[in-house]
C-alpha cells in the first residue's frame, strides 16, 4: 500500500478521459463525457509535495464522481524527454481496494496505447487524499503521447476533476485531453475516449538532474 500524506487544502490545477479496446474491438473515439450520470458532492483537495524531484499539479475537485471498473486519468506530451519518478491521484473510498497505476504510451493521440508501467497497489482507505505510485522510473519520449492515470475494479471509488479547456501547455510540454477508460483493469492494449472538457486531479513528480552547487552543499553542511 502506497499513499502520500494529506495536507492542508489549498487549491491548484488537474485533468483526462477514455475507452478500451479487448478482443479486438475498437471503440468509437467520442468527445462524449463518461462521467456524467455518476456526479457527487465534492471535497476538498490538498497539495503535498515531495522534495526530491520537480512536482506538478493538475486538475482539481470543483467536480466529484464516483463509479466501478473505470480508469481515469490525463494525457500527456513532454517537450523533452524526461523521467517519471512518481505520480499521484486524488481520490476517496471506504475499506479495501486494488488501484491499478499506470502509464501508457501511443505514436498517435487517438491511437493504440500500450502500458510501459503498471503498478498494482494493493490499498486500505485513509479517506480523502493523494493515492501514490511510490517510486518509479519511467522515461517519457519527447514526441510520444502519454495516458498516465490510475484504474480499478469493482470497489465503488470517488474521484476528482476541474473543468477545462484542453489542450493547454505547461512547463514541460501539453495537457492533451483527459482519459475515461470504461472497464476493469488489467489493460493490455488500448484505446481511449478523449475527453477535452475536463482535468482529473492529480500530480507528476519528474527527476529533476539540476546539480546542486558547490556553495549549497556547503550551507546544507554547516546546519548538521
Amino acid at each position: 500500500m502506497r499513499i502520500l500524506k494529506q495536507s492542508p487544502v489549498s487549491d491548484f490545477i488537474c485533468g483526462a478521459a477514455a475507452l478500451l479496446l479487448i478482443g479486438g474491438v475498437v471503440p468509437v473515439l467520442s468527445a462524449e463525457d463518461l462521467d456524467m450520470g455518476s456526479e457527487q458532492v465534492t471535497i476538498g483537495c490538498s497539495n503535498d509535495p515531495l522534495s526530491y524531484s520537480s512536482w506538478y499539479n493538475f486538475g482539481g475537485t470543483s467536480q466529484s464522481f464516483s463509479g466501478s471498473n473505470r480508469g481515469r486519468g490525463n494525457t500527456f506530451t513532454f517537450t523533452e524527454n524526461e523521467q517519471l519518478i512518481e505520480f499521484t491521484v486524488w481520490l476517496d473510498f471506504t475499506g479495501d481496494a486494488t488501484i491499478y497505476f499506470y502509464v501508457l504510451e501511443s505514436p498517435t493521440l487517438d491511437g493504440t496505447y500500450t502500458p510501459i508501467y503498471e503498478g498494482i497497489e494493493p490499498t486500505s482507505s485513509v479517506g480523502p487524499g493523494y493515492y501514490s505510485s511510490g517510486t518509479i522510473a519511467v522515461d517519457l519520449q519527447a514526441g510520444m503521447y502519454y495516458g498516465i492515470g490510475v484504474a480499478w475494479g469493482p470497489e465503488t471509488i470517488f474521484y476528482f476533476r476541474d473543468a477545462a479547456a484542453l489542450p493547454r501547455t505547461w512547463d514541460l510540454g501539453t495537457v492533451e485531453d483527459s482519459m475515461q477508460i470504461s472497464a476493469p483493469p488489467p489493460y493490455t492494449e488500448i484505446t481511449y475516449n478523449h475527453f477535452t472538457g475536463s482535468e482529473y486531479c492529480m500530480q507528476l513528480y519528474i527527476y529533476d538532474s539540476t546539480p546542486v552547487e558547490s556553495t549549497t552543499w556547503g550551507q546544507i553542511k554547516s546546519i548538521f
